[in-house]
């Protein structure tokens, strides 16, 4: 559904009504909720969550015999350029301005950076330094570009690795080698008229180990949380990105590290992301895993389920290579879970239509994005 009809039948439905207020010169408002009375005005935090797609294949690279590793990242990586990295955070810029959320959870939003020539076969003294995309400052210029003016209030490094590339059709001499170097991220972006301090965040004890030709590596996630005020009321929020369900004993092992962390937050908790832990009924058994479960057993409501009972707001998976026409989503994947907040608000999964592709026929990302507007303790 579409942010218009959206709007249009919460309006008919004479549940909650949304207007922008205090617009800005290009058009571009925070949206401003209240009851269709007029009570309930400044009740409600809005936010979203957007696993924003690294942009390659890493399966090209993992399943790669150690002689073949070179020419397995020059593949992969030539994938990234194709996938339009600027051009999807666009369309994901454009998302989020629509509906100005006062807090916004970055999943798998990773830079990328190289090093030519590279120097990893003689040992990797200098790691590679050269940015060439930042999907996170991408999003914010593009912000800024349309007048939404929103700070980085944290980012946290995840998995960082480096390795020797080497294009197709290309002669295996020292100056045509490059490193690629990878790091993985989760990132908070705050609307610049929110309040924000007590920026944290880490890595899970609990990881993959993964054997890449010579390397040896921990796939690391992570977790990034802040203290916000909205409306008067201090909350904390935090984004994740949990293990996928290739692995569903590390993926419960960092949702009770993920539980113990929150556990000791005084403040009410919202917590968005993508948890890799289907949520509807209707997911394939391999989509579900005992995260879910235990998120809710803990004591967290599930603010799309409060709100949206009879929907199931599916938001994974588009084709890893983001072409393909037709959605087909199967799994309910990015969560917003709640603990000490109000009764059920709305919310919206965006990404999700065709009018999402970008110019050049694809999709912001393999996952769809989640607005919610949850009502404030």
């Amino acid at each position: 559904m579409s942010r218009t009809r959206y709007i249009l039948a919460v309006i008919a439905a004479g549940t909650f009504a949304s207007a922008c207020d205090n617009l800005s010169p290009t058009g571009i408002g925070g949206p401003y909720f209240k009851s269709e009375n007029g009570d309930g005005a400044g009740q409600f935090m809005t936010l979203m969550t957007q696993n924003t797609l690294h942009g390659t294949q890493i399966g090209i690279v993992l399943s790669a015999p150690p002689s073949q590793i070179p020419l397995a990242v020059g593949r992969a990586y030539a994938l990234v350029p194709s996938s339009q990295p600027a051009e999807r955070m666009d369309r994901i810029a454009d998302q989020i301005a629509a509906s100005m959320p006062d807090v916004v959870g970055l999943q798998e939003a990773v830079k990328w950076l190289a090093q030519r020539p590279g120097d990893f076969l003689i040992g990797n003294p200098v790691p590679a330094s050269t940015v060439e995309f930042d999907l996170v400052e991408l999003i914010v210029d593009a912000l800024r570009a349309r007048g939404a003016d929103y700070r980085v209030a944290i980012i946290v490094d995840n998995t960082d690795i480096e390795l020797p590339g080497l294009l197709p059709n290309t002669l295996p001499l020292p100056e045509n080698f490059f490193d690629v170097r990878l790091v993985d991220r989760v990132a908070i972006l705050v609307r610049s008229d929110v309040e924000f301090w007590n920026a944290q965040g880490g890595n899970y004890d609990a990881g993959l180990q993964l054997q890449i030709g010579p390397v040896q590596k921990k796939f690391l996630r992570g977790w990034a949380s802040i203290d916000l005020k909205v409306h008067g009321r201090t909350v904390r929020f935090l984004t994740t990105h949990l293990e996928t369900q290739d692995a569903p004993p590390v993926q419960v092992a960092q949702a009770n590290e993920l539980l113990a962390i929150v556990a000791q937050s005084p403040l009410p908790v919202v917590m968005a992301g993508d948890f890799n832990s289907a949520a509807n009924a209707s997911a394939p058994a391999s989509t579900k895993t005992a995260t879910y479960a235990t998120l809710l057993s803990a004591g967290f409501q599930d603010a799309w389920a409060d709100a949206h009972p009879a929907e199931e707001g599916l938001t994974c998976c588009h084709d890893g290579s983001l072409v393909n026409p037709i959605v087909s989503f199967d799994q309910r994947l990015d969560l917003v879970l709640l603990r000490g907040f109000g009764g059920a608000g709305f919310g919206e999964v965006v990404g999700d239509e065709l009018a999402d592709f970008s110019a050049t026929n694809r999709w912001p990302s393999d996952h769809a994005g989640l607005f919610m507007a949850v009502r404030l303790p």
